[in-house]
């Protein structure tokens, strides 16, 4: 029903009261007389008062008599959650395991398993469609020691890797990324009593990286590094030693 409905209904409400109140009087005057009439019309009087006074407050109107429309609640919606995104510049940590590649030259002297360490800082370009790229520098503490045929039975360890890279992933969702990346590697070689050098080689990993929040991302990673051969003057002569790893890393990375 309309407010416009209720209020002509309630308008015809009081004109019948009003003519019912006319009838009664002119009943009363016949009957009783003009003294019972005045009092008949002392008590009507109050009694259309008290319902004109209950009918204004349970009603309340608005100026031009109509009656105040009744407004529904209003309906708050939840802000819109923006998606997460990777692209943006961040920082970060990463700790792993190294293998060195074994051969019948070259033999690991710390057992199958060296510990890295290290940081990393990247960028990521804001995605297209479900691809992002960007680029990564990468510094790792790196104790590799190793010896054999191909070294001329000389020692040779290793104190740190270095990467240059680029990436591409694929969005899975707005929080879950797999991604490959690959570009140049370097790392310090020192062979015993034949001084040191640093080699240069290249790099190719593939990983899985999430979005914990707007600014947390965590990764895991597999890569290979080959390291390309340098030559070290040793006591016995010229040695040429190449070598490669594959690592397993997790990574914790910041986003601004």
């Amino acid at each position: 029903m309309t407010e416009n409905t209720r209020t002509d209904n309630d308008l015809l409400t009081m004109a019948r009261f009003r003519q019912s109140l006319k009838l009664l009087t002119v009943d009363l005057r016949v009957k009783f007389g003009d003294e019972m009439l005045i009092n008949s019309l002392r008590a009507s009087t109050a009694i259309a008062l008290i319902f004109m006074a209950q009918f204004a407050m349970s009603r309340p109107v608005l100026a031009g008599g109509l009656a105040e429309p009744v407004s529904e609640p209003a309906v708050i919606k939840p802000a819109p959650v923006a998606p997460l995104s990777f692209g943006s510049a961040y920082v970060g940590v990463q700790i792993g395991c190294s293998w060195l590649d074994h051969s019948d030259g070259i033999q690991s002297e710390n057992g199958p398993c060296d510990a890295i360490g290290g940081a990393h800082v990247g960028y990521n370009f804001a995605p297209h469609g479900n691809f992002v790229w960007g680029g990564e520098i990468e510094l790792d503490a790196a104790d590799h020691k190793f010896g054999g045929p191909d070294t001329g039975g000389y020692a040779v360890s290793t104190n740190w890797e270095a990467s240059v890279r680029l990436r591409l992933g694929y969005m899975i969702n707005d929080k879950t990324m797999v991604y490959g990346a690959g570009g140049l590697a370097f790392t310090d070689a020192e062979m015993e009593g034949a001084g040191s050098n640093t080699h240069t080689g290249w790099t190719l990993g593939l990983g899985v990286e999430r979005s914990f929040s707007e600014h947390w991302l965590g990764r895991f990673e597999i890569r290979h590094n080959e390291f390309g051969s340098e030559t070290y003057d040793s006591p016995s002569g010229p040695i040429d030693v190449e070598f490669g790893n594959t690592q397993a890393v997790f990574g914790l990375s910041y986003k601004f």
